[in-house]
């Protein structure tokens, strides 16, 4: 019995380790980007696919056909690539991050059927805590070289721009609101965390996410009636397709006067939202030139047509620019089978654990309308929504067999 505990402390602990690994591969520090850093960041990627294949026997059938997609999303990724014969350092990049997003979700999965879920994000916390405690002590104490606001419109930092140092915070507020099993406590701390987050934001300058963590504070308080709502598959797809189509059809909305005070006299921006309504212009006839497979793995198309914007500004087109509408069509089936299957287990009662990750998905759709958010970070919510779906699903199937 005693060795018993033993291994299973061990696998725990295991579990933990793996995914700091993991989350050194999700949450890099571009600062220290170099030849180096880039070997370590392969050999972190090598650690979890050697993990990911021990434990192999975790995966159920019912995971099958949720990886399958995975994999036929990465693939695509990779192919709109290589037939836009990118250079073959960007294509090693390309083969890389596709490979991050299949063995983080089958990582993800695993540990959902082990029961593990809690282990593998108290690693990402574990990671997260000493990379962004040391990235916001050098933005403090050395602004010069670790900040830099006013030299640059987005900032340096450790972490890289104030898009990159506000979503690492944005993932370490999910997990510590995650890891809170007392619903007093972890109500509290939801406030406490968005405060938090508004000051950081504040800081560097990120008015999108200081925006979406409050959005995420309204969802979690949601009554039941309107969460149930929001669950529904039609409601999600509806929502995420008109994410990618709100500014591009209905420019009009900016000029309407409460959502003209908040952008002017609340963010201190411009009405066309630093630009970004220019921008738009150059949408439809940049996918429509490749608009099956795209342009490929960080394409530069969107900077070399406006001369001004390295993106398009809206998660849902620049994805499409990059890897065209069947991928598009591929990422769509991917998220709605995570979707499906949180409102399967879901439906007849909200439970707060899935629905906190759920609400993730909201916010990471919302901050898509005007920034660049279905990449790795994206896809690592829609893998542990499907997790924590396994996890229900397991715990329900033990207490069917002790009631047996």
């Amino acid at each position: 019995m005693n060795l018993k505990s033993l291994k299973s402390k061990q696998k725990i602990s295991l579990t933990s380790f793996i995914a700091v690994f993991l989350f050194a591969d999700l949450v890099t520090m571009q600062y220290l980007q170099s030849s180096m850093y880039t070997l370590i960041q392969y050999i972190s990627l090598a650690i979890v696919v050697g993990y990911v294949l021990l434990k192999i026997k975790y995966v159920r059938v019912q995971d099958y056909i949720f990886l399958a997609a995975t994999f036929v999303l990465a693939c695509s990724i990779v192919i709109s690539s290589y037939v836009n014969h990118i250079n073959p350092a960007a294509l090693r990049s390309c083969i890389y991050y596709a490979a991050l997003i299949f063995a983080m979700c089958i990582f993800l999965v695993e540990a959902g059927n082990m029961g593990k879920l809690d282990k593998a994000l108290f690693g990402g916390k574990l990671y997260l805590l000493v990379v962004l405690g040391l990235n916001d002590l050098l933005m403090v104490a050395m602004p010069e070289t670790f900040y830099n606001i006013s030299g640059r419109d987005i900032g340096t930092t450790l972490l890289g721009n104030k898009f990159n140092v506000s979503y690492a915070h944005l993932i370490l507020m999910f997990i510590l609101i995650f890891e809170e099993k007392n619903e007093k406590k972890r109500n509290k701390k939801v406030i406490i965390y968005a405060i938090l987050m508004s000051i950081l934001c504040a800081f560097v300058d990120c008015n999108t996410t200081l925006l979406a963590c409050w959005v995420f504070v309204i969802l979690y308080f949601l009554p039941e009636h309107l969460k149930m709502v929001a669950s529904k598959p039609i409601v999600f797809i509806v929502i995420f397709f008109l994410s990618g189509f709100l500014l591009l059809s209905f420019s009009s909305i900016l000029t309407w006067g409460p959502v003209k005070h908040l952008i002017v006299d609340v963010l201190h921006r411009d009405a066309t939202l630093t630009g970004r309504m220019q921008v738009y212009s150059y949408i439809y006839r940049i996918v429509f030139q490749k608009k099956w497979l795209g342009y490929g793995y960080e394409t530069n198309i969107v900077l070399s047509t406006s001369k001004w914007y390295a993106n398009a500004q809206n998660a849902l087109w620049d994805f499409i620019i990059c890897y065209g509408f069947i991928t598009a069509t591929v990422l769509t089936v991917y998220m709605m089978m995570s979707v499906f299957r949180y409102f399967k287990y879901n439906k007849k009662e909200i439970k707060k654990s899935s629905w906190i990750i759920f609400s993730m998905l909201y916010v990471y759709i919302f901050m898509g309308i005007g920034e660049i958010t279905y990449n790795k970070q994206f896809f690592f919510f829609i893998a542990v929504l499907w997790a924590c779906c396994s996890v229900k699903s397991n715990n329900t199937r033990r207490k069917k067999v002790r009631i047996r």
